[in-house]
């Protein structure tokens, strides 16, 4: 059992956290008050983005990273987890798509690196293939 006390960053994370979720509550509760749709004007993949910014966070924390797969655990079922495994596989399969894209539109590698979170390098083998294999 780890009696380590959570270093002031974990528990600066927990507090914000915590205050965003009581907004979230708040806000919903008064959007619903005006006869509102509180998920009208949601972006449909916040949570994803949620969930990753969480993850990238806490890369170098494991007590952090320990709490975050517990919050994750509660906060998500069977079913979200599958969906979100088979969105990530949707993800990777459409990357080459993207960097594709982006590189037809003079967008530079770099910075579709940077956008899609992957090294530069990376983007540069994918390019090359393509153009071996057209």
């Amino acid at each position: 059992m780890n009696n380590k006390r959570p270093s002031a960053i974990t528990r600066l994370r927990e507090q914000l956290s915590a205050a965003f979720e009581q907004f979230e509550q708040e806000h919903r509760a008064e959007i619903i008050a005006r006869s509102g749709n509180p998920d009208d004007d949601r972006d449909p993949f916040e949570t994803v983005h949620a969930i990753a910014d969480n993850w990238a966070t806490t890369t170098d924390d494991p007590d952090s990273r320990e709490q975050l797969l517990d919050h994750l655990t509660d906060m998500l079922d069977t079913s979200e987890v599958r969906a979100l495994r088979l969105a990530a596989e949707a993800a990777t399969a459409i990357t080459p798509r993207l960097i594709y894209a982006d590189a037809d539109h003079g967008i530079s590698p770099a910075t579709t690196a940077d956008d899609l979170g992957l090294t530069e390098s990376y983007v540069y083998r994918i390019l090359r293939n393509r153009n071996t294999t057209t």
